[in-house]
């Protein structure tokens, strides 16, 4: 099963520095002014620990914080397509999912929050099945998984049980507004998780 993973490396830093998301710059440079650290890394290895044996999957990703960073803690040799520089913005998200599909994966694993989905659902839309990692400030999208573990404890069942997908809901929040303590959210597009059997 050829699996591919996209990590925003920056999301959900803002989170703990009192921010409403890490969508501008600004915020982000914001954030780690304040002394926010990356958090995606270590949710996604939370999720691949919850996945069951590596072996049984053949991993696809973009090169360094990414994907391949993570994936060998593991121990795993991923496919890289993709090579971004040491900064990473939503346009590397976008070209890393786009790279994927190119390459042939059967299911795409993301780490982020709301704005990692929307890029993801720019360059994928329903084509494959997708699990979102919960790693943002703002998370409205129903592409997540409640947890890391949970995604990881899907994507095993996924591949186990053949589990079949869903249409479900990209959301998103105005982040300007969030932080004036508004919340505007609005749909963005459709993505396809797999659905839990009971």
């Amino acid at each position: 099963m050829r699996v591919g993973l996209v990590i925003n490396p920056i999301a959900g830093m803002g989170g703990a520095v009192g921010l409403k998301g890490t969508d501008s710059p600004a915020t982000l440079d914001e954030a780690r002014r304040r002394g926010a650290s990356p958090i995606s890394q270590e949710r996604t290895a939370e999720a691949l620990r919850a996945a069951g044996d590596l072996e049984g999957y053949e991993f696809l990703t973009a090169g360094g914080a990414m994907g391949e960073d993570v994936l060998r803690t593991f121990g795993a040799d991923p496919l890289v397509v993709c090579r971004p520089g040491p900064e990473t913005y939503d346009a590397d998200t976008r070209e890393a999912c786009r790279a994927l599909l190119e390459a042939g994966i059967d299911i795409l694993v993301f780490t982020g929050g709301d704005g990692t989905a929307r890029d993801v659902m720019d360059a994928v839309g329903e084509s494959v099945p997708v699990i979102g990692i919960p790693s943002g400030v703002k998370m409205q999208s129903g592409v997540f998984a409640n947890t890391p573990r949970d995604a990881g404890a899907l994507l095993r069942r996924w591949r186990i049980e053949d589990l079949p997908s869903r249409r479900t809901e990209v959301m998103d929040i105005d982040e300007e507004q969030f932080r004036g303590g508004r919340i505007s959210s609005s749909l963005y597009g459709y993505m396809l998780p797999p659905r839990s059997r009971p």
